[in-house]
């Protein structure tokens, strides 16, 4: 080898050595900083008063929110109705609602505060026509008018079993009762008047 290609064959040498020790340095400082700085971490407690979901178009598709002083969560379709809302009252009643594509409340499931479930459906309107509730004596259906109004019950019991009927005024008109021992019929007119009673 010549002189001149020694001292470029060197030069080379030297020039890939500086790249070595940049990238040297470079991962050097890189791990020296992932160790710094640990794990990626993430916080424990996220706080915030509302948090939005939306879709790939940016539409609200969910909210988790204070609405009057209670916390909701509500679901929204692509029109952006409410179709559904879960949520807990200061009383301490929590429920789930669902609406309809219009966005009238047609079912909700509840607990109240004393522990009690309760289901009750709804009209397109948003009157109630249906509600189911369960005690621990027991459970109560009750069916309603296009106005709202209960106008037949079904009672069971641990002793008895009875189905009511009411008018549109909310007096009663019939009742059958079945207990252990006994059952009984009985049929007013619409002053409340008996009409008819088993003994």
């Amino acid at each position: 080898m010549t002189e001149p290609e020694v001292l470029q064959r060197l030069e080379q040498v030297e020039k890939q050595n500086r790249r070595l020790k940049f990238a040297g340095l470079a991962g050097l400082i890189l791990c020296a900083a992932l160790f710094v700085m640990g794990p990626t971490r993430f916080p424990e407690t996220i706080t915030a008063r509302k948090f939005v979901l939306v879709d790939e178009a940016g539409k609200v598709r969910g909210e988790l929110d204070m609405i009057e002083g209670e916390p909701n969560l509500i679901l929204l379709d692509a029109n952006g109705k409410w179709r559904a809302r879960l949520g807990v009252t200061d009383k301490g009643l929590s429920y789930l609602a669902l609406y309809d594509a219009s966005g009238e409340p047609r079912a909700r499931l509840g607990v109240t505060d004393k522990g009690l479930p309760y289901l009750a459906l709804y009209d397109a309107s948003g009157k109630p026509r249906a509600g189911l509730t369960v005690m621990d004596t027991g459970a109560i259906l009750a069916l309603c008018d296009a106005s709202g109004k209960p106008r037949a019950g079904l009672t069971v019991t641990d002793k008895e079993i009875a189905l009511d009927f009411l008018d549109a005024s909310g007096k009663p008109r019939a009742s059958l009762m079945v207990a252990k021992n006994e059952s009984n019929l009985n049929l007013w007119d619409a002053n409340g008047n008996p009409l008819f009673n088993t003994p």
